[in-house]
């Protein structure tokens, strides 16, 4: 079983900076910590136990000779813009996804051990498996496994007050948007990784574009491709095949757009 872990915006402000800035739109966001052995810090949003990491690197050096695919992805992408980078899937059955990804075929880095003290001065631990991939199509997402159970870490992490309401009166994620050259090709991929069923194709007048997607949960993964001028379009020819936009459950009917650090929230 697969449930949406997290999503990573990486920007080259401060975590601290990205805090005040979510905080003006209302949400709630809490400083993480830093991964010193790889050089970068953080800035967490959580929605129950799905959250936004805004990563940032904190000494370049030392996150240059990062083994890890997704620091080294961070580095990639901040050279050229800020931006969403990457999902990350959570499991509990790290060894058997490792042996059945390997018998389909692909390549794989990891699992590989992670870990950062919090402020309190506790030490979080966790794994990462990652998908070696060549080719065409927004990256695949890498998979994670807590040291700790889903029910521990939200106990603890309502007790830090770092799963809070926040003042938007967002309940939840709902929906996180990619930008694709071939919806229907990246679907397919996609499909042949996770073992999921894909929702039929359908028309975004509002953007312009062609979605097909699936869900995780109350979460939902949506592909993008443009048939036109608009949002997508704009994002594939400026950005590439990213996630790009978020969209949250909220307890209002409002529709309000922020635009931050090159991703766009929608509540």
């Amino acid at each position: 079983m697969l449930q949406f872990d997290h999503l990573v915006h990486v920007v080259r402000c401060s975590p601290a900076e990205v805090i005040n800035q979510m905080k003006r739109h209302g949400f709630h966001v809490v400083q993480g910590g830093e991964h010193t052995n790889w050089g970068t810090h953080n800035s967490l949003c959580y929605f129950d136990l799905a959250y936004i990491e805004f990563l940032a690197v904190q000494n370049q050096e030392v996150a240059i000779e990062a083994e890890n695919p997704l620091i080294q992805q961070a580095i990639h992408k901040l050279q050229i813009e800020e931006g969403m980078l990457q999902i990350a899937l959570r499991t509990e059955q790290m060894e058997e996804l490792t042996e059945r990804l390997v018998a389909k075929g692909f390549h794989i880095k990891g699992p590989l051990e992670g870990k950062r003290m919090r402020d309190d001065g506790t030490l979080l631990s966790w794994k990462m498996l990652f998908i070696e991939q060549e080719g065409d199509g927004p990256r695949f997402p890498f998979f994670i496994e807590w040291s700790e159970s889903d029910e521990k870490r939200r106990d603890d992490l309502q007790k830090k007050g770092v799963i809070s309401p926040h003042n938007n009166h967002i309940i939840g994620m709902k929906t996180v948007f990619y930008a694709v050259t071939n919806v229907n090709e990246t679907s397919k991929r996609w499909k042949d990784l996770l073992h999921i069923e894909m929702s039929p194709p359908k028309i975004n007048k509002e953007w312009n574009a062609i979605s097909q997607g699936f869900s995780l949960g109350k979460i939902t993964i949506q592909f993008c491709e443009p048939i036109g001028n608009g949002i997508v379009q704009n994002q594939l020819k400026n950005y590439g095949e990213f996630p790009f936009a978020v969209e949250f459950q909220g307890k209002e009917e409002n529709m309000n757009v922020c635009h931050i650090r090159n991703g766009m929230y929608i509540f």
